[in-house]
C-alpha cells in the first residue's frame, strides 16, 4: 500500500513539471529538473512506510564528472525492450534463487504485461538479469529481492540514462544492496525484512542447533500429540501432489487464527487461487491432520535451493501442543531432506523463529 502511494505522487509531481515545460519552455529545464527531483524525493521519503531496500536515482548528468561502473569491454549489455526472451526464466532463479523475483511467481501473478529485459554478460555467462518497465519519465525495477552490489546498481542506472533520454529516474522497489555511496542523487529506504535460516546437511544437525528448551519442546509435544491423539499425522506433499482443499483447510484455519487476535488475514481470495496457481509449480505443503480432518499446516515454495514459508496455521484447539511450531519445524526438516540450503521465514520478528 506505501508503495503505491508513493507512485501516485510522483506521477502527479511529473505532471505538474510537464504542464510547466509546456507553458515556459524549455529554458529553465535543467532547472526545473532540480526542482523536481528534490521534490520527488521529498515525496517518497514522507509517504514511503514500506519496509528492505528501496532505492531512487537520478540521472548522471547532474555528476558529469561520476566514474564509470565497469570496464565495457568485460561485459555485455543487452536491453530487451517490451520483452521476455525464452532463457530469461531460468537465469533469474539461477542467479538470485528468490520467490519475490522468480519468473513463476510473476508469471502466475499476470504482472509483466509491457515488460522489458535487462541482460548483463561476462563472457558467455549472465552475471544480471533484471526485469524493469519504463513509463514516462521512469524506470521501475519489477525484479524485488534481487541482490546487487554497487557496480551493478550503477551500470543499470547509467544504461537506462543512456538509452532511454527522457527518463530522470531508476527505481527499485525492494532489493539487497552492499552500496555505500553512487555517484548520482539517491534515496535508500529500509522497506521489508527477510529472516533466513541456513539449513545443515543433516536434520540431526539441524537438531542439534536449535536451543535447549525448543529440543525439549518439539519432542515433549510432538510425543504428547501422538499418543492424545493416535490418529495424528503430518505429512508432506510437493507441486501437483498437493491437493487444494488441503490448501483451502489451512489458508482457513490462517482466518480463524487471526479473527481470534480481531484481525483480518491479508489471504483472500485473489492471494488463496495464487497460492493455489503457485503451489502447482513450485510448492511444499506440509498437512497435519486428526482423525483424516487438517488440523494444522504449513504451504510454502522452493526456488532453486531455497524454501520460503508463506502460511503457516493450526486449528486452536491445538494450542497446549504447539501445532504450529511442529508444522514449521517438520516442514523444515522436511526441507534439509529434499538438500535445501536455506528456509526464508519471512518478514515479522517473532521470537519462535530465533530459537
Amino acid at each position: 500500500m506505501g508503495s503505491n502511494v508513493c507512485v501516485v505522487a510522483v506521477d502527479i509531481l511529473s505532471l505538474i513539471f510537464s504542464m510547466i515545460l509546456m507553458i515556459y519552455g524549455t529554458k529553465l529545464r535543467r532547472e526545473l529538473e532540480m526542482v523536481f527531483i528534490k521534490m520527488r524525493c521529498v515525496a517518497i521519503e514522507r509517504l514511503s512506510e514500506f519496509m528492505d531496500r528501496t532505492m531512487l536515482i537520478c540521472p548522471s548528468e547532474i555528476n558529469p564528472k561520476a566514474e564509470p561502473a565497469a570496464d565495457p569491454e568485460t561485459l555485455t549489455i543487452s536491453c530487451y525492450e517490451n520483452e521476455i526472451p525464452s532463457f530469461v526464466a531460468n537465469e533469474i532463479d539461477r542467479l538470485y534463487e528468490h520467490l519475490g523475483c522468480s519468473f513463476s511467481n510473476y508469471s502466475v501473478m499476470n504482472t509483466l504485461d509491457g515488460a522489458s529485459t535487462y541482460v548483463v554478460r561476462q563472457g558467455v555467462a549472465a552475471v544480471t538479469v533484471l526485469l524493469f518497465r519504463r513509463e514516462l519519465h521512469q524506470v521501475t525495477v519489477i525484479s524485488e529481492f534481487v541482490k546487487l552490489d554497487q557496480a551493478s546498481v550503477q551500470l543499470f542506472a547509467e544504461t537506462m540514462f543512456a538509452k532511454f533520454k527522457s527518463v530522470w529516474i531508476v527505481f527499485f522497489k525492494k532489493i539487497q544492496i552492499g552500496m555505500r555511496k553512487l555517484p548520482y542523487p539517491y534515496l535508500r529506504l529500509n522497506c521489508t525484512e527477510d529472516i533466513v535460516v541456513t539449513l545443515p546437511p543433516t536434520v540431526k544437525e539441524y537438531q542439534d542447533s536449535l536451543g535447549k528448551n525448543m529440543r525439549r519442546n518439539i519432542k515433549r509435544y510432538g510425543s504428547t500429540l501422538q499418543q492424545d491423539f493416535p490418529s495424528y499425522r503430518y505429512q508432506v506433499y510437493v507441486k501437483e501432489q498437493v491437493r487444494e482443499q488441503d490448501i483451502r483447510a489451512i489458508i482457513k484455519l490462517n482466518w480463524s487464527r487471526m479473527a481470534g487476535k480481531n484481525i483480518v488475514s491479508r489471504i483472500d481470495e485473489e492471494e488463496t487461487q495464487w497460492i493455489v496457481r503457485l503451489v502447482q509449480q513450485c510448492g511444499i505443503v506440509g498437512v497435519a491432520t486428526i482423525e483424516g480432518r487438517v488440523s494444522g499446516g504449513a504451504i510454502g515454495f522452493r526456488i532453486g535451493d531455497n524454501y520460503f514459508m508463506h502460511v503457516i496455521a493450526h486449528d486452536p484447539l491445538y494450542n497446549e501442543y504447539s501445532l504450529g511450531i511442529l508444522c514449521y519445524y517438520f516442514t523444515i526438516c522436511e526441507g534439509i531432506i529434499r538438500r535445501g540450503k536455506r528456509f526464508h521465514l519471512s518478514w515479522g520478528r517473532y521470537e519462535y523463529k530465533y530459537r
